[in-house]
């Protein structure tokens, strides 16, 4: 549907010009003003086949904050479409999606293939992975993947919550 909608605004002529700094804009900024960003990143018939995956990414990740899931899930997969081995970060966050709307099996697929695609260790999709195989009650793949995120270090702004969510969750476990 996204596809269709770019290539309808191409063919007519009525894409909008994406502004110097919108691709910072749609990375740095949160709410209305990156989605806006995004927006035009998305619309601009300029915008490379990357540039045009993250921005899908980064605005899915505006949707996902707001709680719309079906929306963010729409962006992630049209980012994964694009580059299906060159982002990482939007299988991660597709896995954010399905974890919130209860898809554990879907939320796994996805966090594993971002922990492949990833080049380092990616500590919040090992933390996240391990909180559903713990669920599932596969205790040592839960362990290993927290073990994998202490391990871990990203420039993604949820390690904190990763390794604390890690630490904690080891050590629960020693406790049982």
């Amino acid at each position: 549907m996204l596809k269709k909608a770019i290539v309808a605004c191409v063919l007519f002529g009525l894409a909008t010009p994406a502004r110097s700094d919108d691709g910072n804009d749609c990375f740095a900024k949160r709410g209305e003003a990156a989605m806006a960003s995004c927006d035009r990143v998305i619309e601009s018939a300029q915008t490379s086949r990357a540039d045009l995956a993250t921005a899908l990414t980064n605005r899915g990740q505006q949707f996902y904050e707001r709680k719309e899931y079906d929306r963010a899930l729409e962006d992630f997969s049209a980012s994964i479409a694009l580059m299906p081995k060159g982002y990482p970060l939007a299988y991660a966050n597709r896995g954010n999606c399905y974890f919130a709307k209860g898809d554990d099996i879907k939320a796994i697929e996805n966090y594993s293939k971002a922990i492949e695609l990833f080049p380092t260790p990616h500590p919040a999709s090992h933390t996240a992975r391990g909180i559903l195989y713990q669920k599932a009650g596969q205790l040592k793949k839960a362990r290993a993947d927290y073990e994998a995120a202490l391990a871990g270090k990203s420039k993604c702004a949820d390690d904190q919550w990763a390794h604390d969510t890690a630490r904690e969750r080891l050590k629960a476990m020693k406790a049982d």
